[in-house]
């Protein structure tokens, strides 16, 4: 029985085996690609959507928030498909945010 590797050890080891057998690339249509690797990084040339949104559901808060205050009032709610206007448009504090939606230029940071 062979001593155990450690996981550096064993990824140096696969990799130097892997370095010497490269494999050809290949160009297909989108459709026959499944079960392919891509050879190289894929890069979108836009961002969608344009905006920095919220990836969960939470308040969206300030840097004017005391994080010692034991109660907020709630300005406002946020919504994906809301526009970005709406949601700078909002008072800054705290504020609703649903998943999707625009996260305001005063915001410091999206709570669960």
């Amino acid at each position: 029985m062979q001593p155990l590797l450690s996981l550096e050890e064993a990824f140096e080891r696969v990799s130097l085996v892997a370095s010497k057998r490269p494999l050809d690339s290949v160009t297909l249509p989108l459709t026959e690609a499944v079960g392919h690797v891509l050879a190289e990084d894929a890069v979108a040339e836009l961002s969608i959507p344009p905006f920095n949104n919220s990836a969960r559901d939470g308040f969206v808060v300030s840097n004017d928030v005391d994080a010692g205050d034991a109660f907020f009032e709630v300005q406002g709610e946020i919504r994906a498909g809301d526009s970005v206007e709406h949601a700078d448009q909002i008072a800054p504090q705290v504020a609703r945010i649903m998943t999707g939606g625009p996260v305001p230029d005063w915001a410091a940071a999206v709570v669960m």
